[in-house]
């Protein structure tokens, strides 16, 4: 749109010019600009129009990249956002709630998408804090990604995670695990960092759940 703009001056340029060499009564020097505006016109039209369709593309290609229950980043997200968010150093956190089966089975699923969602609000709020990103694996199984973070300040995330009040009142008791990984400059690729977060949380969940391992 901005080219378009631009296009307009040309015109009016030899308009003026051409003004300056003959009578001002000479009415086809008009005819300069009016062209240019007819020409032109139906590209900045264009230009407004591929406006509201950029925008629901990006839109569209956003909500492919999102879990449609929670929100959080999905699969395909964390294989695009890899190479921007694992370097080395940052730390990988792998999450799971505690009995979520058992929670599904008492309480039905609405509440269990209840949960869900509870813990990704809770996540969205810490992870903003710390630069980081929440992505859903599947089921009740998340990993968050804090490119600049170290392990202890991780480690504070996961207890601050584990330790947020419900503030509704209303969902049953529940819990989660936590099994951190720090990305080292001797990783191959990201999945070796992801294999120790995941051997970490089952650590966890061995030694009794509701609890961080590292």
């Amino acid at each position: 749109m901005g080219l378009a703009l631009l296009g307009y001056l040309p015109g009016y340029a030899i308009a003026v010019s051409l003004s300056l060499g003959f009578h001002p009564g000479q009415n086809y020097l008009a005819l300069i600009p009016m062209l240019s505006d007819q020409l032109l016109l139906g590209i900045l039209n264009l230009g407004l129009l591929s406006i509201p369709a950029e925008r629901d593309r990006s839109r569209l290609e956003e909500a492919a990249l999102r879990d449609p229950l929670t929100g959080a980043w999905n699969r395909t997200a964390l294989v695009a956002q890899t190479p921007s968010l694992t370097r080395a150093g940052a730390v990988v956190v792998a999450i799971d709630i505690d009995h979520f089966k058992a929670i599904n089975d008492r309480y039905g699923h609405a509440t269990g998408d209840d949960v869900l969602l509870a813990l990704t609000r809770r996540s969205f709020v810490l992870l903003e804090q710390q630069g980081g990103k929440l992505f859903r694996m599947g089921g009740d199984e998340f990993i968050a990604v804090l490119p600049q973070n170290t392990l202890s300040e991780a480690r504070a995330f996961a207890i601050r995670l584990r330790q947020w009040p419900d503030e509704t009142g209303q969902l049953p008791p529940w819990t989660i695990s936590v099994g951190l990984s720090q990305i080292e400059p001797r990783d191959r690729d990201f999945k070796t960092a992801l294999k120790r977060a995941d051997q970490s949380l089952y650590d966890a969940k061995e030694l009794g759940r509701d609890r961080i391992a590292a």
